[in-house]
């Protein structure tokens, strides 16, 4: 796996870190991904991820991305949605 770039999101519910990555299946073949970690007010880690086929796709350069790639950013960055502690399922 190789970072292509990291960001930093302020949440509505809590700080992330958003980072960008390229990496090869099982077969040998590229593709691009984004994750985001996320602190929620109680310090738990949630993460949120998302793969896609084209090799070297920095999913972070938001101005450059085309759909469905540009929704796929913006569902991981933005649509990251933290329940209140009460309404986890444990």
């Amino acid at each position: 796996m190789t970072v292509q770039g990291l960001g930093r999101d302020r949440a509505r519910d809590g700080e992330g870190l958003p980072v960008a990555y390229s990496y090869s299946d099982e077969q040998g073949d590229p593709h691009s991904g984004l994750f985001v970690l996320l602190n929620d007010d109680t310090g738990m880690l949630l993460v949120a991820n998302v793969q896609v086929d084209p090799p070297d796709l920095n999913l972070l350069e938001a101005e450059g991305l085309v759909s469905p790639y540009a929704e796929a950013q913006q569902a991981v960055t933005e649509g990251l949605i933290v329940l209140p502690e009460e309404a986890r399922a444990h």
